[in-house]
């Protein structure tokens, strides 16, 4: 009888116990259904790591074809209706733009106490920007954070400088500063006329993609593009427009793919994104990614260029995760975003390559994480390159996806025309705006 009591207990401890470790999971709903499988490397490590499992949800199937009418209503309502569905603990990949309505209708958990703690996250390792662009979007409280982050960076041809005998910049520069460097390596070409030398590139979009360049690299002016239905409406819209066409018009690539002008050594300074140091770095087949062998050259890397009247604010975009507001498993579910927040994934994306929410490097940062980003790129300044800065843009949501659709579409056929010079900055510029305007009444009829 004794035995049987002892085989009872044993029994209904291995229950109780097994019972537990299936409550022990929690479910997320990830932004786009074609970011499933990347997800999924991410559930079985923190499962790995932690001991807890995650379902997966999808909040849109971006891999059929949707109606563009009313888009981006249509996607805020998915998104609204998995963070009231009570099983559903924490949404992931749902860009910044979104949260200002669900953080006022209520829908996410505000993250404030359990940041702090012993189960918290040491937000002093944690890059501030990423956590600016949280707290603004929050108005002083975090309702989302970010693992991971996107940026752009300057990559400057040293033996151009040398040849051109141009002083090079000892760290980074302002935007004003690089048209003064832009305006002596044009001086000094040998032969402007061939322009066999470009002083800058701003990216890989060129004439007919400097547009989204143009919207990328002025987001850490913090301007919205529209104000009461009209775009360009904040007088600083006008001198950067003016200042970046300009730009590219005196001293940017003409007649030629911008990647093979700066890869094969014909431009000075460029605007890159991270991707591309894996060429540059050779820790990855240049010819198969670009199409064609680079040339070798020397060059530094710094992070881009700042604007005078925000020196601290970084130029990144974030990738996001929340907790849901309904979740009944809230305690658990931080356990995740603690988890992508920590020192143990941002490793992981280092040494691994993987990166499930995006972007190029982790939030997380500290001595290990910078120096084994520094023995993957050599002579890189990592904490004050990839990190640099102390803020983050953040830019209220000012356009549906129709308008956004209408304003790219716009801006697609009039930057063309202006570089080429069929019609004056200021013209374009006011032709643009009309127009859009006239579009959107449109739409509305």
């Amino acid at each position: 009888m004794r035995v049987y009591y002892i085989f009872l207990a044993l029994f209904t401890t291995f229950f109780l116990v097994s019972c537990s470790r299936q409550e022990e999971h929690v479910k997320m709903a990830i932004f786009l259904k074609s970011d499933w499988d990347k997800y999924e490397v991410f559930a079985k490590e923190f499962e790995k790591a932690k001991g807890i499992k995650i379902q997966l949800d999808y909040i849109w199937d971006d891999t059929i074809k949707h109606d563009y009418k009313h888009l981006w209503s249509k996607i805020h309502s998915a998104i609204e209706k998995k963070l009231k569905d009570q099983e559903i603990d924490l949404i992931a990949g749902v860009p910044t733009s979104y949260f200002e309505k669900l953080i006022k209708k209520n829908l996410l958990a505000e993250l404030d106490t359990f940041m702090v703690g012993q189960s918290g996250i040491d937000v002093k390792n944690l890059y501030s920007p990423v956590l600016d662009i949280a707290k603004k979007a929050g108005n002083g409280h975090y309702y989302f954070l970010s693992p991971t982050f996107s940026t752009k960076l300057l990559v400057v041809n040293l033996d151009i400088f040398k040849t051109l005998k141009v002083p090079i910049p000892e760290e980074t520069v302002s935007w004003g500063e690089l048209e003064y460097i832009a305006e002596k390596i044009n001086r000094k070409n040998l032969n402007p006329h061939n322009r066999k030398i470009y002083a800058i590139s701003f990216g890989p979009g060129g004439e007919e993609g400097l547009f989204m360049d143009f919207q990328l690299l002025t987001t850490p002016l913090e301007l919205p593009l529209q104000e009461k239905e009209e775009i360009y409406n904040h007088p600083s819209w006008g001198k950067w427009f003016k200042w970046f066409i300009t730009m590219h018009q005196k001293y940017g690539v003409r007649n030629m793919a911008e990647d093979r002008a700066f890869f094969t050594g014909k431009v000075a300074m460029r605007i890159t994104y991270p991707h591309e140091l894996q060429w540059l770095y050779k820790k990855a087949r240049a010819d198969l990614g670009l199409g064609f062998n680079p040339a070798k050259f020397e060059f530094r890397i710094y992070p881009a260029p700042y604007y005078s009247n925000k020196p601290e604010v970084a130029s990144i975009e974030v990738h996001n995760i929340a907790l849901s507001n309904q979740s009944e498993k809230k305690n658990l579910a931080w356990e995740v975003i603690r988890y992508a927040m920590g020192k143990d994934y941002a490793l992981s994306i280092i040494y691994n390559g993987g990166n499930t929410f995006g972007g190029n490097f982790p939030a997380y940062y500290d001595s290990d994480t910078i120096r084994a980003y520094e023995n993957l790129y050599p002579g890189i300044d990592v904490k004050n390159v990839f990190y640099y800065g102390k803020q983050g843009p953040y830019i209220k949501e000012s356009m549906t996806l129709e308008q956004l659709s209408i304003f790219h579409e716009l801006e697609r056929e009039y930057f063309p025309i202006i570089l080429n010079k069929n019609i004056s900055v200021e013209d374009g510029y006011k032709e643009l705006k009309r127009e859009y305007k006239q579009r959107i009444k449109e739409l509305k009829r």
